[in-house]
């Protein structure tokens, strides 16, 4: 699907939406595939230091093997890389091994601990072609080895190297935060889409043929209180029985394309809110809402998130559940007193579709919305409750989020 603004098309590689641009592709080769130029540095060195000829010989060779497999695997096996091999992983592994050698080799032919700088190219592959929480464990970890190595041999090389490497790695680091939030964007944002569409879908069939299968059934119940032949009678009855099954029916694929379970609706809403920074909390689980609130408290879930993204400027969002209802909180700054008014009135809107539809979706099911200050985050807080809005569930539904300030959250971040 193209993107107007930057031209980014969104490919399906392994069930997963990943970049598929030829100025990011060719932006995100660049920063990993650069490293190659240090090794010039390695280069020279093999062949001004002063060893026997085949010492020069060989560690300029291993220093220069480095090159086209660094490069293989900061291109092919990638993590941005949208045509990457479905055991790029694997490969990698292979990849870090043989620099590792590469590297070592070069440290033990030429008698040189400078030539340990050689690590750098395998920091490359560990930044780009591994799990990010493994790239930046293990990239630390082999930094701080040049580190310390450095110091103790007072070897200025390696502790340029441990320098240099920290430096582009966290540039490496933040590009890859980036670029995997953007496709968690995008994947969210088609979820939505096909979300939508299947409720439009739904929303037709139900008026089409339903409306016309529920006329079908009064008019054959008509024709069979009037009749005065016993086949027609029994005609009618056939036909009025045919259109109550189809309703049934209708029904049932409507309820199956509307399905979206809240629990499918809390894991998109989590990577949504971690592609863009703000903090996501959950307690209680989401299978502990009735089955027919579910529906209901998913596009709940969605809207009240759209308006905090849109709105609110909030850096924080709670959402609890129960068996009475779910609890929905932020701390948006941007709530002033008058703004508090102006959703409690009737009509205000807070989305595109408004506080009113939404309690008109609420009513459907028997549920309430109410609106109020959180106590705990300061922001807006949306109350889902399955009983009227007196009544002492809500006011036990209400207390479970203010008395969470005592505790510590269970819930995804």
């Amino acid at each position: 699907m193209p993107d107007a603004t930057n031209h980014t098309v969104y490919e399906e590689l392994n069930g997963k939406l990943r970049i598929n641009s030829k100025f990011e592709k060719f932006g995100n080769y660049f920063f990993a595939s650069v490293w190659v130029v240090f090794l010039l540095i390695p280069l020279y060195f093999s062949v001004v230091m002063t060893a026997e000829l085949w010492a020069k010989v060989v560690t300029f060779l291993l220093s220069l093997a480095i090159g086209p497999v660094f490069l293989y695997g900061s291109i092919r096996l990638n993590k941005m890389n949208p045509n990457r091999p479905k055991n790029a992983t694997q490969q990698a592994v292979v990849v870090a091994f043989l620099l590792l050698l590469l590297s070592l080799g070069t440290v033990i032919v030429s008698g040189m601990p400078d030539f340990g700088a050689n690590m750098s190219f395998l920091v490359g592959i560990l930044l780009y072609c591994f799990p990010l929480g493994w790239s930046i464990g293990l990239t630390l970890l082999l930094d701080f080895g040049l580190f310390i190595s450095g110091t103790f041999w007072q070897m200025s090389g390696l502790l340029w190297a441990s320098l240099y490497i920290l430096l582009w790695g966290a540039i490496a680091v933040v590009g890859r935060v980036l670029n995997e939030n953007q496709e968690r964007r995008y994947q969210y944002q088609q979820d939505l889409s096909v979300m939508e569409e299947r409720q439009r879908i739904a929303q037709d069939v139900h008026d089409l043929l339903g409306h016309s299968l529920t006329a079908i059934n009064l008019k054959a119940q008509v024709l069979a209180r009037t009749a005065t032949d016993p086949k027609a009678k029994q005609e009618a009855q056939e036909i009025s029985q045919l259109a109550r099954e189809g309703l049934v029916q209708v029904r049932a694929a409507v309820t199956g394309l509307k399905e979206v379970t809240l629990g499918m609706q809390v894991d998109r809403t989590q990577r949504l809110l971690q592609a863009t920074q703000v903090k996501f909390l959950t307690e209680g689980d989401p299978q502990v809402v009735p089955l027919d609130k579910q529906g209901v408290c998913s596009w709940v879930l969605r809207e009240a998130v759209t308006n905090t993204l849109r709105h609110a400027k909030a850096r924080q969002v709670k959402v609890v559940f129960s068996p009475q209802g779910m609890i929905y909180a932020d701390n948006g700054h941007e709530l002033t007193e008058e703004k508090l008014a102006q959703l409690l009135g009737a009509g205000a809107s807070m989305s595109g579709n408004g506080l009113s539809g939404m309690r008109s979706r609420l009513a459907s099911v028997n549920a309430h919305l109410s609106l109020d200050r959180s106590a705990e985050l300061g922001g807006l807080e949306l109350q889902v409750s399955w009983n009227s809005p007196e009544s002492s569930q809500t006011a036990t539904l209400s207390s479970t989020l203010e008395s969470n300030t005592s505790k510590a959250p269970v819930g995804k971040e």
